[in-house]
């Protein structure tokens, strides 16, 4: 194991405080780590009571799976590589925080769920879902935390996509279709993931149960270890680990071909029962339905947008944004105006952004005048949150955007980008774009000049999935089932009926008047249907 040390970084602030001032800034850090750590492993003010459980390696869990390596980190738990002394075989072990763990939380409730319903994992993994072999609790100095102990998957769908370096467009296609299987699954199952995105999706690998923990060391890197210490100068307490550990490297393993072309749907924190939505949704953003961003009910079309989403950024390597306004506008760009009734809490989010924005700014100004730096105090002008205030057409008006002041501002700025970028066929996708390191040379859509190629059938195929799937009204998106028959993803080969366990569909098959030749005439038509011309340039997400 080898330690790291560096000299310390500027300590991040928060802003989610409504006030905020000099003399009262926040809790200060309790715990430091080198700065080169930070980011690379869990929030380390975490280790306290609700908070994680401190793990080291060669830790024993249960009298039977010894801590070998981290696999990975989140904000509400730690996954752990261990060696199931027992089994004698590899798994992994995720250890919620205690704050976290309870009873009736998503995990433990799908899991009763699933087998009331008689599903087996085995079942559940024919449909790319990874249900845990068992669970138990842990007592420790933070409280009492829930361990949910799986069989050995590999990287996330994210990592493949940022960090692969054989990636591949057939692999990409079949990533898709296995995503859409598995939520026609677990929907025909009344059950909601809640938080699907490429982050919860891991790739399966071969067995290397057979391997020593030298050679897992030596596949994974590691384990890489920061030291965690005290502001105060004392000796670590019993919350926090003496260090903490930077996640397994994945790219010996995919080197080594140990990576399958094959995910499994994963973290079940966030799921409900169809029609017991929580009242507060954890998925990100960037992968929240319309519904979900602007305080509407969560439900299994939720998770369509979700998986549409998903989609997108295995092809485009980009996902929605975060922020309120930017998302929006995003929206609006795509899809057509906001519907009326999301526009009051838009409004509402958008303010409260540009508050937090301002009492940044003004604790900026105290800052600089404390140091005498008055100087450079009043170069820019402050954000005005009672400025932002919809018009009467912008809250009111179906076909006007409320991210633009007017229709002209959107024409304007749309059409700008379409003559700055210059479209032809068939469309290149700059990979810098995309985030990808590179695709497989011998890939046939590799491009030595860094792009790789849709023909124009292609992007119409992909640009008529999304516009079936990104709708704001839940109900009009795209069930799982015709998800699969659209002819974009039956390009993969997905098969007719694509559920192991039965015969026929239900009614989610696709309109049998549904024009497929997917020719520009029929695409500009449907886009009609949906908003006026000046809306159309749903290819900018494709570029």
């Amino acid at each position: 194991m080898s330690a790291s040390n560096s000299t310390a970084a500027s300590p991040q602030h928060s802003t989610g405080s409504s006030e905020i001032s000099l003399e009262m800034p926040g809790p200060q850090p309790k715990y430091y780590i080198p700065s080169f750590g930070k980011g690379e492993v869990e929030d380390v003010e975490r280790y306290q009571p609700g908070g994680f459980h401190p793990v080291v390696i060669g830790d024993v869990i249960n009298e039977r799976l010894e801590i070998t390596h981290k696999l990975g980190q989140g904000g509400l738990a730690i996954v752990w590589l261990c060696r199931d002394r027992r089994e004698n075989r590899w798994c992994a072990l995720k250890i919620m925080a205690s704050g976290q763990s309870s009873e009736d939380g998503g995990d433990l409730k799908i899991l009763k769920l699933f087998n009331d319903k008689g599903i087996s994992r085995e079942k559940a993994a024919a449909h790319h879902v990874m249900l845990p072999e068992e669970h138990f609790w842990i007592d420790g100095p933070n409280g009492r935390h829930l361990a949910l102990l799986s069989p050995l998957l590999g990287p996330t769908l994210s990592y493949w996509l940022k960090e692969g370096d054989s990636l591949t467009f057939d692999a990409m296609h079949k990533f898709c279709v296995q995503m859409a299987e598995s939520l026609k699954f677990l929907h025909g199952l009344g059950v909601c993931h809640g938080d699907f995105r490429p982050a919860n999706i891991l790739l399966k690998v071969r067995n290397i149960d057979d391997m020593s923990e030298d050679d897992i060391c030596n596949l994974f890197q590691g384990p890489h270890a920061f030291e965690v210490g005290l502001h105060s100068g004392e000796e670590n307490t019993i919350h926090a680990p003496a260090y903490v550990v930077k996640p397994a490297w994945w790219g010996g393993a995919l080197d080594k071909d140990l990576v399958l072309d094959e995910i499994a749907i994963v973290d079940f924190g966030e799921s409900f029962p169809e029609g017991q939505p929580p009242s507060f949704a954890g998925i990100p953003k960037a992968y929240a339905a319309p519904e979900i961003i602007y305080n509407h009910s969560n439900s299994l079309e939720s998770d369509i947008w979700s998986l549409g989403a998903s989609i997108m950024e295995v092809y485009g390597g980009s996902s929605f944004t975060e922020q309120v306004l930017p998302a929006t506008k995003i929206l609006e760009n795509y899809f057509g105006p906001l519907p009326v009734e999301y526009r009051e809490d838009f409004e509402r989010q958008h303010r409260e952004y540009l508050t937090r924005r301002r009492e940044h700014e003004d604790m900026s100004e105290r800052n600089l005048l404390k140091q005498g730096l008055s100087e450079y105090v009043g170069k820019k002008p402050k954000t005005d949150p009672s400025a932002w205030v919809l018009t009467e057409a912008q809250r009111t008006d179906p076909s006007h955007p409320v991210s633009y002041s007017s229709m002209s501002e959107l024409e304007e700025t749309n059409h700008d980008k379409v003559l700055k970028r210059g479209y032809s066929h068939p469309m290149s996708l700059p990979i810098s774009y995309m985030n990808y390191s590179f695709l497989k040379e011998t890939e046939p859509r590799y491009n030595s000049d860094g792009t790789w190629s849709l023909t124009c059938e292609e992007v119409l195929l992909l640009t008529d999935l999304a516009l079936k799937i990104f709708r704001y009204n839940p109900e009009e998106r795209l069930k799982p089932a015709q998800i699969l028959k659209h002819p974009w993803l039956k390009e993969a080969g997905a098969d007719e009926d694509t559920d192991p366990d039965t015969d026929e569909d239900t009614d989610e098959s696709v309109d049998e008047d549904d024009d497929f030749s997917m020719g520009l005439g029929v695409v500009q038509r449907v886009m009609d249907l949906l908003w006026p011309p000046s809306w159309r340039y749903v290819h900018h997400y494709l570029v």
